[in-house]
């Protein structure tokens, strides 16, 4: 690798190798990013700036570190395993570097999934927060989330899969999904990896209890998001596996089910009744209860 393109993006590595204390990366135009930097202590220039913990990328700084990061990672594309051991340390920083500017560059991400087959990747906790980030940043990312099973998958080849790691994982992923959801309602990557989770980790493994408070914390959810066909469909689901399990709480999970959804639905059909009145519509909006009458419809015909 010509020392030029690799010099370039090193000017750059403080920002990229360690982004634990980084809670959102965004892009910023740079006539407002010259706004946001007037009184950052120390700014250097470099067209990124951390605030409050926050990653601001001005796009003019995209010119300077996408061409000689992307070149990197496609290069890499047929070393060896001792050449791609070698220049470990760039590919590292190149394939970051490229998806926090693009999170759907493929390339990027099968890099990075190399690195975790070939063991280069040693903190997968710190991994799947920059992961995170880029989810975060590009919602549409598909492969991002392919690369975050992977990271679980490495996660509890490490750890084991004992109950206890089982549990406290996915303690700390649900406030996380729940976070995207509600930036990113219904949205398909993020409701399949909740899935992934528990089938691989909870349901295969026969943790009853743990599935039974990740089927009442996702019911919760849906009390509040009555319009997510993906969380009733994935209800649904987890109301299924639960039936017959074992348990005075699992024996009638159906009739309870269908019971609470009926509530529910009541519930909504008042209050978009209440509100059609106060705005003289005479008219229910039922069209707007469409997830949940499918997923009581679908309770009901199982």
């Amino acid at each position: 690798m010509e020392i030029n393109t690799s010099q370039k993006i090193f000017e750059y590595a403080h920002y990229f190798e360690n982004l634990q204390f980084i809670q959102e990366i965004d892009h910023i135009v740079d006539e407002f990013f010259g706004f946001l930097v007037e009184n950052v202590p120390d700014y250097d220039f470099s067209g990124i700036a951390v605030i409050e913990n926050r990653m601001a990328i001005s796009y003019g700084s995209f010119d300077i570190l996408y061409p000689p990061s992307k070149k990197i990672v496609l290069k890499s594309q047929n070393y060896s395993d001792e050449e791609f051991i070698e220049k470990i340390a760039e590919i590292n920083l190149a394939s970051r570097i490229v998806l926090c500017l693009n999170g759907e560059m493929y390339s990027a991400v099968n890099r990075r999934i190399r690195m975790l087959q070939l063991n280069l990747i040693k903190d997968i906790e710190e991994e799947l927060h920059f992961v995170e980030l880029v989810c975060f940043k590009f919602k549409k990312a598909g492969i991002m989330w392919t690369y975050r099973q992977k990271l679980t998958d490495k996660y509890f080849e490490r750890k084991g899969v004992s109950k206890q790691v089982v549990e406290a994982f996915i303690n700390k992923e649900d406030p996380i999904l729940e976070e995207f959801f509600k930036k990113y309602p219904r949205n398909y990557y993020g409701w399949g990896y909740k899935k992934y989770l528990i089938d691989e980790f909870v349901v295969k493994h026969g943790y009853i209890d743990v599935l039974y408070t990740e089927y009442l914390r996702l019911r919760e959810y849906c009390e509040k998001h009555i319009h997510d066909y993906c969380a009733f469909h994935l209800l649904g689901a987890l109301a299924s596996k639960l039936e017959g399990k074992g348990g005075q709480k699992n024996n009638n999970v159906k009739q309870e089910e269908i019971l609470w959804a009926q509530n529910l639905l009541k519930k909504y059909q008042d209050l978009y009744l209440l509100e059609s009145l106060e705005t003289h519509d005479k008219g229910v909006k039922y069209s707007e209860l469409g997830a949940i009458k499918k997923f009581l419809h679908n309770l009901q015909k199982s």
